[in-house]
Order: structure tokens, then sequence, then C-alpha cells
């Protein structure tokens, strides 16, 4: 677990690794920088790890839930989908942390 996750901070790590972009999916973006390809491929494989994005719902209602990934642009960034899918089958509303303006409104679903 990060130093800065740890118990003594009242924060746990959980890595639902697949929920990941799929390392293919990742290589592809990579080298293509084709955002719509990237975004149809991962939905896709995201409809097939439904089971697993349920499981998420566990820590809801018992702590505070953030999504987490290393990509700086919450509008390219595979978190967008999973808050979008999460919101459409559990109702469960996010608010987007990032600090600019020129985000707002765009994936804030509180």
């Amino acid at each position: 677990m990060p130093r800065s996750l740890e118990p003594k901070n009242r924060m746990k790590y959980v890595h639902f690794q697949a929920l990941g972009c799929p390392p293919p999916v990742r290589y592809e973006y990579s080298k293509t920088g084709n955002w719509e390809e990237y975004s149809v491929k991962y939905k896709e494989h995201m409809e097939r790890k439904l089971n697993v994005l349920d499981e998420i719902m566990t820590f809801f209602g018992e702590s505070t839930v953030a999504l987490m990934c290393f990509e700086a642009d919450p509008l390219k960034c595979h978190r967008l989908f999973l808050a979008q899918k999460i919101n459409e089958r559990h109702g469960i509303m996010f608010e987007n942390l990032y600090p600019l303006n020129d985000y707002q409104g765009l994936i804030n679903f509180a």
C-alpha cells in the first residue's frame, strides 16, 4: 500500500486491475492518439467487466470513494467512463476534483 494511503490516514487503497485499460488498447492509443477508437474499445472492455464494476458498490456507504488514475486530463481518462457507468447503473453521483474551470459541467455528476 502506498505510504500516503496507510491506515493511519484512514484511507484504504483497493486496486481493481480488471477495470484498468487493457495493455493492447493502451498501447494502440499511445501510438495513434485516437481517442474515439480508445473510447469504443475501453467501453467494450468495461461492458465485459460489469461484475467487477459492481464490486466497487460495496465501498459506497461505508467510505468515500475516489477513482484514481495516472492520466492528468479527466476528459481523456477511463475514469470518466467508469463514473458514467456507475452513475447509470446505481445512481451514484461523482464530483470531479480537477481544479480547472475548463472542465466545469463536463464531468461533474453531482
